[in-house]
């Protein structure tokens, strides 16, 4: 019988894998609708961000027109990626973030 010592030790174990793991996976996302193109009517374009918590992912583009709709992915490495980003881009990557909290008087978050 394994003591309540060992039980706490492997329970922590597991815990702290369990947050390993948890990290990498997709913990922001956000859905920016926009209108790249004066030619066109209303918000048919498209951004979707998907995120771990360290910003490992990608950035999905979908552009509108008359003349058809083209689909971009570009990968996200810690919030940046190696191609340019539009501003709508970077809106969509800023909302995924989420808000950033500034200390209050405590120090606290």
């Amino acid at each position: 019988m394994r003591t309540a010592t060992e039980q706490a030790a492997q329970a922590r174990q597991i815990a702290q894998q369990a947050q390993r793991d948890g990290h990498s996976h997709l913990q922001h996302l956000s859905l920016l609708r926009y209108n790249p193109f004066s030619h066109t009517g209303g918000d048919q374009s498209f951004l979707l961000v998907l995120a771990d918590a360290d910003g490992n992912g990608a950035v999905i583009n979908s552009l509108h027109a008359r003349d058809g709709t083209r689909v971009y992915a570009k990968p996200l490495a810690a919030w940046e990626s190696v191609y340019s980003l539009t501003d709508e881009e970077r809106e969509a990557i800023t909302r995924a973030r989420g808000p950033v909290s500034a200390p209050d008087g405590n120090g606290k978050v």
